[in-house]
């Protein structure tokens, strides 16, 4: 039997959503769905990254909307979203000077805490 789940647990896999939202949209500029600002930057990702940089933003959608709804498959969704990030970010770091080390580490640090959390919620029972 599952255990609620705790609000801060629903308030962290919101804030976390928005940010991954974020992420989304940065995707959708970089592919040329949504204009850029005429300041930020473009830069041509192979295609193998690219499709690791969508798998890596919308898994991480995802799996945030399931921590919000205290689901259990939202731990193997964030992995997979970590892995995809790892490699986008591997790439962009060690290939493109527009690439934000800041802003690097942050995603990642953020993409490994996240799978974390699920995987301590799960052993919690609360998720479901």
């Amino acid at each position: 039997m599952a255990i609620k789940t705790p609000t801060w647990l629903r308030i962290v896999a919101a804030i976390a959503l928005l940010w991954n939202a974020i992420g989304v949209f940065f995707y959708l500029v970089q592919v040329g769905l949504i204009a850029s600002p005429p300041d930020m930057p473009r830069t041509e990702l192979p295609a193998a990254i690219t499709a690791a940089y969508a798998i890596g933003v919308f898994g991480a959608v995802a799996g945030c909307l399931g921590l919000l709804l205290g689901r259990r498959w939202a731990y193997p969704v964030l992995l997979v979203s970590l892995i995809a990030l790892i490699i986008d970010w591997g790439w962009q770091l060690t290939n493109t000077a527009e690439a934000s080390l800041p802003l690097g580490i942050t995603v990642l640090a953020i993409a490994v805490i996240l799978p974390l959390l699920a995987r301590r919620a799960i052993k919690a029972g609360w998720l479901r």
